[in-house]
């Protein structure tokens, strides 16, 4: 693209309603950037492509630690681009939602502080963000932070009217300030209120008002307060609580004058909670008497010390000296008829008698030392078992997880009730993610009922979880259906005995029963059918018999709106391909649901000059590759299922080569024959 030459794409990074943003190699620097890009649909909108200019102009002004650094920008009749400095970390909502949770109280303060001091600088340069929320705040692993997306910031001296006061562009009405709501002029306060609002999210790992309207979270940041950090997370200590609440205040002028005052807050509080001075107090006192003891005790200890050496030595030369008394002992017994050889060991046993004794006078003086040694000796022994039962408690204890179990074994419902929830729950709360997988089974098929997920995900500091399940009320006559779920084991819980769980559909259809068959994805059912009334009489039973229920993907294939199917594939998937000229159009669909996932892919079938032939489709891990099999300047497509923006479609976005490692499974597509 033109003034992009020297920029080679990487990956896509992220997508939004005002642009895309891509990792790029900078190949004349060599460094990594971040290329912000305007949508092509707003090049031509004059206020879009203004305030695009004016987040360039702003940030280049900036030069701190904690806000992103912009290196050039690029405005042409094609396009709009931002080079940026390449940060990588996640959002900060998504690091709490995905990493940490709630973010411990001392490491929330640290972040904060370096948010706060990047705030104050672009306030002391008389620039309003206008949108601060955590999503438009950076973090690494490191705990580094970056602020960025001055998109609609505002420099209160030029006071340029990119965004009307009242404005809602780019704007999170959660986040929003109540002068903000209500229409009223948006000051450096309104940027006070937005970063309590956020801190209060860092503390307590969720956003205010998740399930209110955008309507009621407009009149509720209006008109009431922020709730208590504490009534969603009790950890949090009151002091920081007060903080956030200040920070929050509904009238500008009660909250703090500046970001530099509401982080001495913050640093205030930091420093009230190192070392007790009271404690360091105590420990000066006490440290002379111990030294005192400690001298004591050396003196006493140090000629116990210097005689272990000989001690042992004496002993040792004893206990060696009578092991060869005892071994002469024995070869007199065993040598009794040989004279010559039993007056040898004679002599020598009493040459050994002579020095046992006299090694005996050289330690009796001494007993008192070889008790102490002995004791010693155990007390040490005592001391490494008592460390590797502790190391092996301490083991089984960090392994102590919560139980797991469902509430109930069983229940039932009406098939007409379409919404189900099955409760989960722990025997205590834990401070990380659990994640319980799922195992469902039973009568009940896929036409039955839908699942939410296969895991049920229970967050930090929660005791409950909800199973969520759609029941089917097809009005078709059948029997009662079961649906059986079993918890599986995963690393951080216990399950207990109560890991299964039967959920009863009560079929509630006004026809009686009196016979179900049940084949693969399809029911027949037989209903016999009385209708006893005052003037009629039937003699015989009225026998009724439904046609077969067609699935999902049966229902769908049949439609004759496309020219090509392929089969079921993951288990899940089946594609769609209708032709119109030169391109076709493909479509997945969920064979469960029926539901197209994702958007349409248009690709061009050029045959003249080989650059787009969709000649054969390939599937791997929610992923389809195209063209395995082509041959010459033939392009390849990639189509990532799950994640839209990873796909390779069109345009120059489409590679040379086929992209797969080519142990895909290639699809069969079938004509669908009108």
């Amino acid at each position: 693209m033109k003034g992009l030459e020297r920029y080679k794409k990487i990956k896509n990074l992220g997508e939004g309603a005002q642009g895309n943003v891509v990792l790029s190699e900078d190949t004349l620097l060599g460094r990594k950037v971040a290329i912000k890009s305007l949508h092509q649909s707003l090049i031509s909108d004059v206020i879009h492509v203004k305030r695009f200019e004016e987040e360039a102009k702003t940030l280049a002004n900036f030069r701190h630690d904690n806000i992103i650094n912009v290196y050039d920008i690029i405005a042409n009749n094609e396009g709009c681009h931002l080079i940026m400095e390449y940060f990588e970390g996640y959002p900060l909502n998504q690091y709490i939602k995905n990493v940490t949770g709630p973010i411990p109280e001392n490491k929330a303060v640290d972040i904060f502080i370096m948010i706060l001091d990047a705030m104050s600088y672009i306030h002391k340069k008389n620039i309003i963000h206008r949108d601060i929320k955590p999503s438009n705040i950076m973090i690494n692993d490191k705990s580094d932070i970056r602020l960025l997306d001055f998109g609609i910031a505002k420099n209160t001296e030029k006071d340029a009217m990119l965004t009307q006061i009242g404005g809602s562009a780019g704007y999170t009405p959660m986040y929003m300030s109540p002068e903000h709501c209500n229409g009223t002029k948006i000051t450096k306060y309104s940027d006070i209120y937005s970063l309590g609002v956020t801190l209060w999210q860092i503390l307590t790992g969720k956003a205010p008002y998740e399930a209110f309207t955008q309507g009621q979270i407009y009149l509720k940041v209006a008109n009431e307060p922020l709730p208590s950090a504490q009534s969603i997370y009790p950890n949090i200590s009151k002091e920081i609580n007060e903080i956030v609440q200040k920070a929050t205040k509904k009238n500008p002028k009660d909250r703090f004058s500046s970001c530099h005052t509401f982080k001495n807050e913050l640093l205030k509080l930091k420093n009230n909670k190192k070392e007790s001075p009271t404690l360091k107090k105590v420990l000066e006192n006490k440290k002379l008497e111990l030294s005192s003891i400690i001298k004591e005790i050396k003196n006493r200890i140090i000629p116990y010390l210097n005689n272990i050496k000989p001690n042992l030595i004496n002993l040792f030369v004893y206990l060696k000296l009578n092991s060869f008394w005892t071994i002469d002992t024995l070869k007199l017994k065993l040598n009794k008829n040989q004279t010559e050889t039993i007056k040898l060991i004679r002599k020598k046993r009493n040459l050994t008698k002579k020095a046992i004794d006299k090694s005996s006078n050289s330690i009796k003086p001494h007993k008192k030392e070889y008790v102490t040694y002995l004791l010693i000796l155990c007390l040490f022994i005592i001391s490494i078992m008592s460390m590797i039962v502790g190391e092996e408690k301490d083991t089984r204890d960090n392994k102590k997880y919560p139980f797991v179990s469902f509430e109930n074994t069983e229940s039932e419902g009406m098939e007409s009730q379409t919404s189900v929830k099955i409760p989960i729950v722990l025997s205590q709360v834990s401070d990380s993610i659990i994640k319980i997988p799922l195992l469902f089974s039973g009568t009940a098929t896929d036409n039955d009922f839908r699942k939410k997920s296969d895991t049920i995900v229970i967050q930090p500091n929660q005791k409950i979880g909800f199973i969520e399940l759609l029941v089917s009320d097809d009005k078709d006559v059948e029997s009662n259906e079961t649906i059986i779920i079993e918890l599986q084991n995963n690393t951080n819980f216990t399950l207990v005995e109560k890991q299964n769980y039967t959920y009863i559909i009560i079929n509630d259809d006004k026809n009686p029963i009196t016979n179900t068959k049940k084949g693969n994805n399809k029911k027949t059912t037989t209903t016999v059918i009385k209708k006893p009334t005052k003037n009629t009489s039937f003699s015989k039973a009225k026998t009724r018999t439904k046609s077969t229920r067609l699935s999902a993907y049966q229902r769908i294939r049949q439609d004759e709106t496309h020219d090509e199917y392929s089969d079921v594939f993951g288990g899940k998937y089946f594609l769609l391909i209708r032709k119109n000229g030169n391109k076709k159009y493909l479509s997945v669909f969920d064979s469960n649901s029926g539901d197209q996932i994702g958007r349409i892919y248009e690709i061009v079938n050029d045959d003249a000059f080989k650059k787009n032939i969709l000649k054969d489709i390939n599937y791997k891990n929610h992923r389809l590759y195209t063209n395995r099999d082509a041959k010459g300047r033939s392009r390849a497509h990639l189509i990532d299922i799950r994640n839209h923006s990873l796909s390779l479609i069109k345009g120059p976005k489409i590679r040379n080569g086929y992209l797969g490692d080519g142990t895909e499974d290639k699809l069969t597509l079938y004509s669908n024959n009108k």
